[in-house]
């Protein structure tokens, strides 16, 4: 039996993303703050990339295969919708437990706001300084659903173009799990669905006032190395010459369950940050 697709007006993605979310809790029964990081770690899952954490969230699922189908809607929605714009970030917020929000400080930003910010940090910048060898730096370093990394990315591509966001590399950190999933999905979705290179995407989860070397990598997607062996899983530094594409799928290396330490590539962050931007 073919189910119904559950995306009937793709422009109106806030609508769209409800319903999702409806019918992962009539699917399973569960509530929505617990169906949206399975959705999102199936994501990860997906593209090769999962961790210890997506498979708990998965796990905890009855019929986790079921979720195939509600991440091909999803994947609908971002496509349907435009490139960076923030599909999970409200929906995570409006259905958070008031509890958590309290505990960890989540209050998140509209993503006008954060396009806002965007556009006067960025749109009047000369990117001509920066090259996908040597791109811009963009870090947040509580990075929530990924809000200021999208409207960051959303900015430079109406400004500079595809060219300009193969010149810049995305870097962004947050405490809380869920949402360091949630930045990870949204960036890599939107990059991969809508063919929007950039020269790098990095994606940690730690305390954003602790310093860089605790963060834990969770996400490592690059443009794609001269030579496959120079980005694996476990990698903790970029190769140093890249062509202005995103790396295939096998080129993607999450770290959160290597031993390695990362310290050589924070350590590089910190030197990268006093020449390019902090949110």
């Amino acid at each position: 039996m073919v189910k119904k697709r559950i995306v009937t007006n793709p422009e109106d993605t806030s609508r769209s993303i409800q319903r999702l979310a409806d019918a992962i809790i009539k699917d399973y029964a569960v509530s929505t703050h617990d169906a949206v990081p399975a959705l999102f770690g199936s994501v990860l899952e997906d593209y090769g990339v999962g961790n210890s954490h997506t498979r708990e969230w998965i796990g905890r699922l009855r019929n986790p295969e079921r979720l195939e189908h509600l991440r091909e809607e999803l994947y609908s929605i971002i496509e349907h919708a435009d490139p960076f714009e923030d599909v999970f970030g409200a929906l995570y917020m409006a259905t958070s437990s008031r509890s958590k929000q309290s505990g960890l400080g989540q209050f998140f930003s509209p993503q006008p706001i954060a396009d806002l910010m965007a556009q006067f940090t960025v749109a009047d910048l000369d990117m001509s300084q920066y090259s996908p060898e040597r791109p811009m730096p963009v870090m947040e370093p509580t990075c929530g659903a990924g809000v200021m990394l999208l409207s960051m990315a959303k900015t430079i591509l109406r400004h500079h173009g595809r060219e300009g966001l193969r010149r810049t590399a995305f870097y962004g950190n947050d405490l809380d799990p869920v949402c360091t999933c949630m930045a990870a999905g949204q960036m890599l979705l939107h990059v991969t669905r809508h063919d929007a290179q950039v020269a790098s995407l990095m994606i940690f989860n730690g305390n954003g006032l602790a310093p860089m070397e605790t963060w834990r990598p969770w996400l490592y997607a690059t443009a794609k190395p001269d030579t496959p062996e120079n980005v694996k899983q476990g990698a903790t530094t970029p190769p140093a010459q890249a062509e202005p594409v995103i790396a295939p799928l096998p080129h993607v290396a999450a770290t959160v369950d290597s031993p390695s330490a990362p310290s050589r590539l924070t350590g590089s962050l910190g030197r990268d940050r006093q020449m390019g931007l902090s949110l």
